[in-house]
């Protein structure tokens, strides 16, 4: 660019220059005055002419670049979202991290406050976790923790935010739908469809847990967190005790 303005500078000097020389030629050279005004005139439209491209020119120039500017501008929005996406995504499983699941379900929950909409919460806890991970290694528990979200996202639909809270703790946030048993169930049926299904040396269960966000009484996603948490920590004491009843059933001697 530098130097496409330092051709045009010196063409355009010596254009004038030129011009100029027509002129005093004009004035003093002898012979019909006329030749030399018409030579100075054709002299000026020649000046105009290359001006006039020049300035084309040069607008063309600063159009592209401009252009090119704004395209890469746009290049760089778009990484820099796609770089932020990357941050709240658990590169493990696909699944929100807790950040990327805080910052969506606390936006949805404002909403459900404004607007008086559904809003409910599934807890799920991989079962004996640690044994899976202390028996068949740190691969089998990563492979088991991804058939979960796969399982989860499955039972649930594309609106919904699946979340991966830490460890072998998921939050599923369910949007505008009417009963949250629905998917509790279908995460439940899938889960023990896959135990028969597979040939794995251990039995993959999960417990789940709901909680309802109420409009009418909002209060703190960790709060809905923590009821959902309860509830699934209700469900395996309730699995358990019933464990322990069968057991010592006489029918169990």
């Amino acid at each position: 660019m530098k130097k496409l303005r330092s051709v045009e500078t010196l063409a355009g000097g010596s254009t004038v220059a030129l011009l100029a020389l027509v002129v005093i030629l004009s004035v003093i050279a002898p012979g019909p005055r006329v030749v030399w005004l018409i030579a100075a005139v054709l002299g000026l439209a020649a000046v105009i002419v290359y001006l006039l491209r020049s300035i084309s020119a040069r607008t063309g120039a600063m159009r592209a670049a401009a252009v090119e500017l704004e395209e890469k501008s746009e290049e760089v929005s778009a990484l820099t979202v796609e770089l932020t996406e990357l941050t709240l995504i658990d590169p493990l499983t696909g699944a929100r991290n807790r950040r990327g699941f805080i910052d969506l379900v606390e936006h949805q929950m404002r909403v459900a406050t404004r607007e008086w909409k559904q809003l409910h919460f599934v807890f799920v806890d991989i079962d004996e976790m640690k044994k899976v991970n202390e028996l068949y290694g740190h691969a089998a528990g990563d492979a088991a923790l991804i058939e979960v979200v796969d399982t989860i996202w499955a039972s649930s639909r594309t609106v919904d935010i699946v979340g991966r809270m830490g460890g072998d703790e998921f939050a599923v946030a369910l949007i505008h739908a009417d009963d949250p048993s629905v998917v509790v169930g279908r995460i439940e049926q899938a889960m023990r469809s896959r135990v028969r299904d597979t040939d794995r040396p251990y039995e993959l269960r999960v417990t789940v847990g709901s909680a309802s966000f109420d409009p009418a009484a909002p209060v703190s996603l960790d709060d809905m967190l923590g009821a959902a948490r309860k509830a699934m920590y209700d469900q395996r004491r309730a699995a358990a005790e019933e464990r322990v009843k069968k057991l010592a059933s006489p029918a169990m001697r």
